[in-house]
């Protein structure tokens, strides 16, 4: 009779183990939580200061705007009419940024489009804890515009709505970039 009580603790004591050796934490979720947190990091104003290149215009959906057939989400894949865009933020508070912009209303049926580059604009700038706030001067004109942006070392990105995209594609409403919803711009450090 010792030998089944015995037996049968060592039976509990062994599924006791198990059972709590199951129960550790994921070490998988942990370090997702850590990736998160660490997302939510405060941007330093110092650390945006220099000079940054746009790298990706990623779309919400594929598209093929040089007719070859092959659509990419990547925008820069599809032309180089965004080659030269990118900003320069100064320690003084200004910025200037030199931007391009896709017009579908040329050709025959003015359902081509042609890349209006190199438009040179100025402004002032500042973050705050995640957000980028731009004051823009644009034909005399000012805009503000408040971005949440991710950053990492080198690069920092933002998503378009298809409303502020018009500063990106002159659209009649059936180009190639008509069915965009969102684009998600990332500029990478220059210097």
């Amino acid at each position: 009779m010792n030998k089944i009580f015995n037996l049968r603790m060592i039976l509990l004591g062994a599924g006791l183990m198990v059972l709590l050796g199951s129960c550790e934490p994921n070490n998988d979720v942990i370090t997702a939580v850590n990736i998160t947190q660490t997302n939510l990091t405060v941007i330093d104003r110092d650390s945006m200061v220099g000079e940054w290149q746009l790298t990706t215009m990623q779309a919400d959906t594929l598209v093929d705007l040089d007719d070859d057939g092959i659509g990419h989400v990547n925008i820069l894949e599809e032309t180089t009419c965004f080659d030269t865009m990118g900003i320069t933020f100064n320690d003084d508070g200004t910025f200037t940024t030199v931007n391009s912009k896709l017009d579908f209303n040329y050709g025959a049926n003015a359902d081509e489009f042609k890349c209006l580059s190199g438009r040179t604009d100025q402004g002032t700038w500042d973050v705050e804890n995640d957000e980028l706030i731009l004051d823009l001067q644009i034909n005399g004109e000012v805009y503000n515009d408040r971005k949440i942006i991710g950053k990492e070392a080198d690069s920092f990105g933002f998503d378009v709505s298809k409303f502020e995209s018009s500063q990106y594609v002159d659209d009649p409403g059936d180009s190639h970039a008509s069915h965009i919803l969102v684009l998600a711009v990332e500029y990478t450090r220059v210097n």
